[in-house]
């Protein structure tokens, strides 16, 4: 057996379609093929991304693999948390807030309680 055939049968496959610019995005990582091709051959052509157990990637169009490099990595976002999940405390009104000494003035002058 061929060992690039083997490779590709003990790893992860997902198939993919490549752009205008011969570009796809997997695991949020830009990847464009590099040919010396013409570039409208490959446009929107169906390629199978390769991903081993090492994490290394392979592309292949049609069982033969294909050049490629890194092309843009994107950030990693921010993920999203409940309010539940923070630890954080209610924010207490200042001593001189309204708040705290409603129904204790009358037009602007101290009632005791």
């Amino acid at each position: 057996m061929d060992r690039v055939r083997l490779d590709a049968i003990l790893s992860k496959q997902f198939q993919w379609k490549l752009s205008k610019d011969l570009q796809f995005q997997y695991q949020r990582i830009i990847y464009q093929i590099t040919t010396d091709r013409p570039a409208y051959a490959l446009q929107g052509r169906a390629v199978t991304v390769c991903e081993n157990v090492l994490g290394e990637i392979k592309v292949l169009l049609n069982s033969s693999p294909l050049a490629f490099q890194v092309f843009y990595q994107q950030p990693k976002q921010a993920a999203v948390v409940s309010s539940k999940d923070l630890n954080r405390k209610p924010a207490k009104p200042a001593a001189d807030h309204p708040w705290r000494n409603y129904g204790f003035t009358l037009d602007n002058q101290t009632i005791q309680p």
